[in-house]
Parts: structure tokens; sequence; C-alpha cells
């Protein structure tokens, strides 16, 4: 269905939203590279779209789940360029970018990024997984304010 309504010339928006669910329905089924192909598609095609900071984030995660680790942290590393305002995506993406690190034996940079999220974007789902995951990279609580005389 999604495919008849892609080769069919549909309306931008709709196109869109029909290629990122696309794309979604590639990743249940465990096919990385047609969801990265999908993904860049609505991209190149698509990328003033509301929908594009998302697809620009999952390209990068379907691209980790592919087991390419080096495209996975280059289009991650797109991201706080392209959308530095997104404050919960760009901590998605630093987190993508710490586990494609790890996945090529980097992990003192994987840290780094990770260090990085948790400092900038506490707040965020993605702090909270990281610290989930890693709580020895918590920061250190804040000192006590010096009593008063």
């Amino acid at each position: 269905m999604l495919n008849g309504l892609l080769s069919s010339g549909a309306p931008g928006e709709i196109e869109a939203e029909a290629l990122l669910t696309l794309s979604g329905a590639y990743l249940t089924l465990n096919r990385a590279d047609d969801a990265a192909r999908t993904l860049r598609r609505l991209i190149s095609q698509h990328g003033s779209s509301p929908l594009a900071p998302e697809a620009q984030l999952q390209l990068a995660e379907a691209l980790l789940i592919g087991e390419d680790a080096e495209g996975a942290l280059a289009e991650a590393a797109r991201f706080p360029v392209a959308f530095p305002d997104d404050a919960e995506r760009v901590a998605a993406a630093l987190r993508i970018e710490a586990r494609a690190l790890i996945s090529l034996g980097r992990n003192t940079e994987a840290d780094g990024r990770l260090r990085l999220l948790l400092s900038r974007y506490p707040g965020t789902s993605a702090a909270t997984l990281v610290l989930r995951e890693r709580p020895e990279l918590a920061p250190p609580p804040a000192p006590a304010p010096a009593p008063r005389d």
C-alpha cells in the first residue's frame, strides 16, 4: 500500500509521512539497508519537511543497526549542526554517536560524547537512558553552599 502511494506521486508531506512509516516497517523487519535507503530518499526529497529531523536521526540509527558504525557516526554528527535547537534529538544523536564509537572500539571518545550529553542535555530521555546504562558517568553532585556568617 505504501509503495503504491509513493509510486503515485503523492503530495510532499503525505509522501514524507509514507516514507517515514515505510522506513519504520523496514526496521521492524530487520531490513536496515532498506530503511536507510528510504530515509535518505525522504531527506533528499523533503529536506525542509517537519519530518526531516526525525528522518535524520532514524537514518543514523538504521545505519548503526545495519552495522555501518562509520556511517551512523557521520549521520549522527550532522544532526546538531542541522537542527541545533532540537535538544531532545541532539541528545539522542550524541547517544547514537557514542554507540557507534563503541562499535568502532573508540570507547574513550564514546565516554566523552556521553559526558557531553549529560552535561548539556541532562533532562532528556537520552540522558535518562545513559544514566541507567552507565551510572558511573553521572556528574558529581554540586557542592553545598558555604554557610553564611
